[in-house]
């Protein structure tokens, strides 16, 4: 009897905008790290836009799902201090992400990390630029990311790694 070798599982990390949307994954010691940006025509409906990032973020997660399990996702929160159209836009993006999430992943663990609470915990300070995440993260693990967004989920994905056992509900860590 051939023994089946069990598949290694992946977690993700998801830096929503609708400009550009980081997205990482990676296995549990975050070394073996698969990147994506995904970037929407600014000129496309707010519709369009969100059924653009949507689908390009259900092909990624299929194509890993076809070799490894995926176990939990970072998603970065909406920042508290986005105000207007501009912020209500993202909550819906981020909203319409979690709910297609939810319906094609039941059993994925699925966390909301608030944005100062990963600049925090990357840079020590929880108002930190983005050149300060991204030096920080390449000091800190030896990982270069091509753009911030794809900083920003690398970081989620490795907090979540580090914190996964304390972080006892699902949605939202503070």
């Amino acid at each position: 009897m051939v023994k089946k070798k069990k598949k290694r599982p992946f977690y993700m990390g998801l830096d929503l905008s609708y400009l550009q949307t980081g997205l990482v994954f990676a296995d549990i010691k975050a070394k073996n790290v698969l990147s994506s940006s995904i970037c929407s025509d600014p000129k496309a409906t707010l519709e369009q836009r969100i059924h653009y990032i949507w689908s390009d973020i259900k092909v990624h997660i299929r194509a890993l799902r076809a070799s490894h399990p995926l176990r939990a996702i970072a998603m970065e929160g909406v920042a508290m201090a986005g105000k207007g159209q501009r912020a209500l836009q993202l909550a819906g993006l981020h909203f319409y992400v979690r709910v297609n999430l939810r319906l094609i992943l039941p059993k994925t663990k699925i966390v909301i990390i608030p944005p100062t609470t990963l600049k925090k915990w990357v840079t020590g300070g929880g108002h930190s630029q983005k050149d300060k995440m991204m030096l920080s993260c390449y000091k800190r693990w030896d990982y270069e990311p091509e753009n911030s967004d794809v900083c920003d989920a690398f970081c989620l994905t490795r907090y979540y790694l580090a914190n996964r056992k304390s972080i006892k509900k699902e949605w939202w860590v503070s």
